[in-house]
């Protein structure tokens, strides 16, 4: 009998937002289109010569899904990428991260020193380690950053951060969901600075080109300025999947008492229900003396207290939280599993802007208690 050939995954020559959107994802959806039972698949990247660590990292969220839709063994083939690229993937520590998700790379389990790594691809199965996680980042950025006020990066380990390695460890999976043994919940976290205002035409780095639109309005708008960005991803069963039906059975009560309707198929769907998971009014349920209000306390200390923006993608829908309460939202994205969020912070003293956001969330967490009792 003879031995099926192996399926080939091209990864593109420029791994970025756009490409993984546009061209990546829809190679990706024809591969496990068709029946991958006992198949071999390889994400190749012969032509690769540039990637960006979220994008990068989803290729790890993209191996799962392929094992769990049947696959026998999945590899990455980077051996034959450029010389920037093979770097990019030691210096994020991408080989040790698939080894330990039981992935084959073609390159040494090695992480060079980096000038831009603040935390290589990191392992969140284990909440045991999350405090050390905390300690290190504080230690690192508190060297990298020596003017920055001590409350502003304790907000940014304590309320960014470690709210979102929490909601990926509790969230991401159901606990009885532990497929061949392979869980994907990952962060990595870096630093680098903005074009200078001066940069224009051919001289801006071709890396910034490739970012997405609503990353490169932070950059106009702090030019030639430290940057700190977070991702954290996880292959798992997606907001949507959690959340649909309290989704559902909220949006219906409002709507029947406000308007005496049920909600159409249009107001049930993914998109509102992200923009929902990220609200107060959802995170008010989960709130207790230490969390808060979870994800809308993220996402508003990252836009308004920062200044910055976070992305959160998860399915075929993504939503964008800017500065000033500008948002930019899709909900017709090639369906990608789990959860992905890329937070971009200016590393700018915000201290009186972080301390307001901290008293408009406990002005809410009171009143809250006063109704609730608590």
């Amino acid at each position: 009998m003879t031995a099926k050939r192996e399926i080939e995954i091209s990864v593109p020559k420029k791994l970025s937002y756009k490409s993984l959107e546009s061209d990546l994802l829809q190679r990706f959806h024809a591969k496990i289109s068709k029946s991958l039972r006992g198949r071999q698949v390889a994400f190749v990247a012969n032509q690769t010569n540039w990637a960006d660590l979220m994008e990068l990292m989803c290729l790890l969220v993209l191996a799962e899904q392929l094992i769990r839709k049947g696959a026998q063994h999945v590899g990455f083939r980077f051996a034959s990428g450029s010389l920037a690229f093979r770097q990019f993937i030691k210096n994020w520590a991408f080989p040790i991260r698939a080894a330990h998700l039981k992935y084959a790379v073609d390159l040494p389990c090695e992480t060079p020193p980096a000038t831009d790594r603040c935390m290589s691809i990191t392992d969140l199965g284990n909440i045991e380690q999350f405090p050390a996680i905390k300690d290190h980042l504080n230690r690192i950025l508190a060297w990298r950053f020596p003017d920055l006020p001590r409350e502003q990066l304790l907000n940014l380990t304590d309320s960014i951060i470690f709210e979102g390695c929490e909601n990926i460890y509790d969230h991401a999976y159901d606990e009885d969901d532990n497929y061949h043994g392979i869980q994907t919940k990952i962060m990595a976290v870096r630093n680098y600075r903005s074009p200078s205002s001066t940069d224009a035409g051919p001289s801006v780095p071709r890396d910034w080109l490739s970012m997405p639109e609503w990353a490169q309005t932070l950059f106009v708008a702090y030019p030639d300025t430290h940057f700190l960005e977070i991702v954290l991803a996880d292959g798992g069963v997606g907001i949507y999947t959690r959340l649909a039906q309290p989704f559902h059975d909220w949006i219906t009560e409002y709507l029947q008492n406000a308007q005496c309707r049920l909600p159409t198929a249009a107001e049930i769907a993914e998109l509102p229900c992200l923009a929902w998971a990220l609200s107060k009014i959802r995170s008010s349920h989960l709130k207790d003396k230490r969390r808060g209000y979870g994800l809308y306390s993220l996402r508003r200390y990252v836009a308004d207290g920062w200044g910055g923006a976070l992305l959160l993608r998860s399915g075929s829908s993504r939503v964008v939280y800017l500065p000033d309460g500008k948002t930019d939202k899709r909900q017709d994205l090639i369906s990608m599993n789990g959860t992905q969020l890329r937070i971009l912070l200016p590393v700018t003293n915000r201290a009186e802007q972080i301390a307001a956001v901290a008293a408009d969330l406990r002005i809410l967490l009171e009143a809250s208690n006063a109704v609730t009792g608590h």
